[in-house]
């Protein structure tokens, strides 16, 4: 069983060190708040807290539990899940670096709504929930800026309930894999690979569907000449095609 991070003071199997004073990466995606943060309002935010290290398993947050901190992710990838009324776990979202996780509850005090598990190796910075609170009134922009990714991430989860009445699942999992290569794709020998490791059971919960009719849309997607795949790993072969299957509808 992974380790599990209540607050930025039990850091549980994790190493914690000072912020750095920039990103580590060259280049942070473009709709993550990283992304979207100029250097100076970056660096501020960055030095609000600590960078830990995290294995593979760990809990960053728990559903149900009343913490406040926040996460901005540095390296790796991390699940968000929630459980459902039948008691199934069910994989909402999935988040990379320059992502924040965990920013609505230093806002509204409320209850997490979902868990946030470390998929891989994940260095991230740990945030207090004042201490957030106090980056934002003194960042306005930076305020703006969260905003605009809260709004992106909700409006995702839209398109996605729409797109379940809509469309197609071969449409649908064209539609993520369209929106996952946008946020993370990295383009190498004119291929755009998406930098997400995700299973069938992992796209499956994505896109709401079986794991057998995803199974299914991949081949019709590779058939195509849309993608290729591996073993959790998909490329974006033609661009047009892909942007093509996921237009049809129901």
């Amino acid at each position: 069983m992974g380790a599990h991070v209540d607050s930025p003071d039990e850091l549980t199997g994790v190493e914690a060190s000072a912020a750095p004073v920039s990103g580590e990466a060259d280049a942070w995606p473009a709709g993550s708040l990283l992304g979207r943060l100029s250097d100076s309002v970056r660096s501020a935010l960055l030095m609000q807290g600590r960078v830990s290290s995290f294995p593979a398993g760990t809990t960053l947050v728990r559903e149900g539990e009343t913490s406040t901190h926040v996460l901005v992710l540095m390296t790796g990838m991390v699940k968000v899940t929630a459980t459902t009324e039948g008691g199934h776990t069910t994989l909402l979202a999935i988040r990379v670096a320059g992502d924040i996780i965990g920013e609505l509850a230093p806002i509204d005090s409320a209850p997490r709504s979902a868990s946030v598990v470390a998929a891989v190796p994940t260095r991230a910075v740990i945030i207090t929930g004042e201490a957030f609170l106090g980056f934002l009134a003194g960042h306005p922009v930076a305020s703006l800026e969260m905003m605009r990714a809260l709004s992106a991430k909700l409006r995702s989860a839209t398109s996605a309930r729409v797109a379940a009445g809509s469309y197609t699942v071969v449409a649908r999992l064209a539609q993520v894999l369209r929106e996952l290569s946008m946020s993370y794709g990295e383009k190498r020998d004119g291929l755009l690979g998406i930098g997400v490791p995700l299973s069938q059971a992992d796209l499956a919960a994505l896109v709401g569907a079986s794991d057998a009719a995803i199974h299914k849309a991949l081949r019709v997607l590779r058939e195509c000449g849309a993608i290729d795949t591996g073993y959790r790993r998909i490329v974006v072969r033609d661009e047009v095609a892909l942007n093509a299957m996921a237009e049809q509808t129901g």
